[in-house]
């Protein structure tokens, strides 16, 4: 999920409201995640540096997709690397998965407070 910051919002309050407008899930818990995701656009000549969040939701919620999109899945990590585009998204998953289950990364996630 992602989407663009309006005025007074900081980056996490983005994508909170991002999720709950896109998939109707209400996050529990979230963190910063040890990654930042960026890319260059030619067009505008412009550098994007883009932080990234995991939450956690209930077990057992159900996504209510927006109108935006046409679909949504649930995926293996593998599965999901295969469907991003950027490197620093498929890194993001790495990190993530290596901390849910390792649960040793030198790397504590840091939580945010919602």
């Amino acid at each position: 999920v992602s989407g663009t910051i309006h005025k007074g919002e900081t980056a996490s309050q983005t994508a909170l409201r991002e999720i709950i407008e896109e998939t109707d899930l209400r996050p529990k818990k979230m963190w910063v995640v040890p990654n930042i995701n960026s890319f260059y656009s030619p067009e505008k000549n412009h550098i994007s540096v883009l932080p990234v969040f995991a939450v956690q939701v209930n077990a057992g919620s159900r996504v209510k997709i927006s109108h935006e999109h046409t679909e949504c899945k649930w995926a293996s990590k593998n599965k999901a690397k295969k469907m991003l585009a950027w490197i620093g998204q498929r890194r993001s998953i790495d990190i993530i998965y290596e901390y849910l289950t390792k649960q040793k990364s030198h790397l504590n996630f840091v939580e945010i407070k919602i």
